[in-house]
């Protein structure tokens, strides 16, 4: 899974160690879901969507 996330995005944007893969790019409430369709990631690391508060509680709610 992250040779292929890594080809599609590029390995800057993924970090891949004895924990998994998390993915560091343009996560947000719209498009959550689909990188958790992998089950290879183990997360997502929010940027610039985290300074919206409802944004930020929708993704919160999707993974818990």
């Amino acid at each position: 899974a992250y040779d292929i996330l890594s080809g599609l995005v590029g390995s800057e944007m993924c970090i891949r160690d004895s924990n998994g893969i998390v993915y560091g790019g343009s996560v947000n409430d719209k498009n959550i879901s689909e990188f958790f369709k992998s089950k290879d990631l183990n997360g997502v690391l929010v940027g610039s969507a985290a300074l919206n508060l409802e944004s930020f509680k929708n993704m919160l709610n999707f993974i818990s």
